[in-house]
Formats: C-alpha cells, sequence, structure tokens
C-alpha cells in the first residue's frame, strides 16, 4: 500500500512539471495527497475503479454526476512490483 509520506512526495516531483490539480489516492480509493487539501481523505470512485481495473480511467464532466467525489481528469495506476499500489489522478 502506497503511504501519504510518499504520495506527498509523488505529488511535489509531478507538481515540478505539471502546473495543474493533481490526487494520489489508496487501494481503497481514499485521497491521501493531493494539491488541493481540501481534497484529502475522500473517497473517489475514479480511484477505487483505476485499481479495480488496473488501467488508465479518462474521466468525463458527464462522470461527474455518477460517480463519488472525482472530477473531469484522468487517473493512472501506480504499480509497484507488479502490484497496484495506489492511483495518480490529474484533473482540472
Amino acid at each position: 500500500m502506497l503511504l501519504p509520506d510518499l504520495a506527498e512526495k509523488i505529488i511535489a516531483e509531478v507538481r515540478q512539471f505539471l502546473q495543474e490539480d493533481i490526487i494520489v489516492a489508496n487501494t481503497c480509493g481514499v485521497i491521501i495527497a493531493s494539491t488541493d487539501a481540501g481534497r484529502i481523505g475522500n473517497f473517489h470512485e475514479g480511484a477505487l475503479l483505476t485499481i479495480k481495473h488496473k488501467e488508465k480511467l479518462i474521466i468525463t464532466r458527464k462522470d461527474q454526476s455518477r460517480l463519488q467525489g472525482v472530477k473531469a481528469g484522468i487517473n493512472l495506476p501506480i504499480f509497484f512490483k507488479g502490484e497496484t499500489v495506489g492511483v495518480i489522478g490529474h484533473y482540472r
């Protein structure tokens, strides 16, 4: 499982190259790090789907009304030693 300290480091590194909002969620779909501190601790259904399917998930504006805790953007699984350990998401 991805720990919050490492998730915050991932956010800091990615933020250097991408000046947009980013989240990192754990395997339960809970946001554990974000450029928007108000989202930390919230459930993100898109992250949970990304964990389940082990592939990227594009979230549309339409999805925002049917999936809990999401914003339009993209979610990518984070793999470590062949296991999905979290999700990184980019949204606008």
